[in-house]
């Protein structure tokens, strides 16, 4: 399923002030607007970087999308030490978070980061009721859509499969 996805993937992130932006979406990206109106009634949380937290990226399109019971929250360190294999301080950093947003309660969780599709059983561990949203597949095929409509970027990638539907 891909209905939340668009909220996270394929950013292009602003420069020195300018507007972020997804390229190719004016909307919740193959939603219909039944079905977006629904979702903006959701309550969600969107797990980043702390650096394309402060871009101001997801707060800008939670805004833009009308996702208005969503919030953004940085994750300081999860990505280091999901690297680093840190389980402790992995759940601590995710018990902050919780503290942090204190009765809030999400029902979906959006992985904000490529790195966080490997802490799913401890997100879930610490927001049991919560859904998660793992864009990273969905961003991985619209990539390779691209790369397969401009194969003037497949310079260098000469054992680059575009076989998207063997992707895991």
């Amino acid at each position: 399923e891909n209905t939340f996805v668009s909220v996270s993937g394929s950013a292009t992130l602003p420069l020195s002030g300018e507007t972020p932006s997804i390229p190719d979406a004016d909307t919740l990206e193959g939603v219909n607007p039944t079905l977006q109106n629904s979702i903006s009634q959701t309550k969600g949380l969107i797990l980043s970087t702390l650096a394309t937290h402060n871009s101001g990226f997801y707060q800008y399109e939670i805004k833009r999308i009308g996702l208005n019971n969503w919030l953004s929250t940085p994750c300081l360190n999860l990505a280091r030490d999901i690297e680093l294999g840190n389980k402790k301080e992995i759940l601590d950093e995710l018990k902050a978070i919780k503290l942090k947003i204190n009765d809030f309660n999400p029902e979906f969780i959006t992985l904000g980061c490529t790195h966080y599709e490997n802490i799913q059983p401890e997100i879930k561990q610490v927001f049991p009721k919560a859904k998660i949203i793992a864009p990273a597949k969905f961003t991985a095929i619209r990539i390779i859509d691209y790369i397969k409509r401009h194969p003037e970027y497949r310079v260098g990638f000469h054992n680059f499969s575009l076989d998207v539907d063997n992707l895991s």
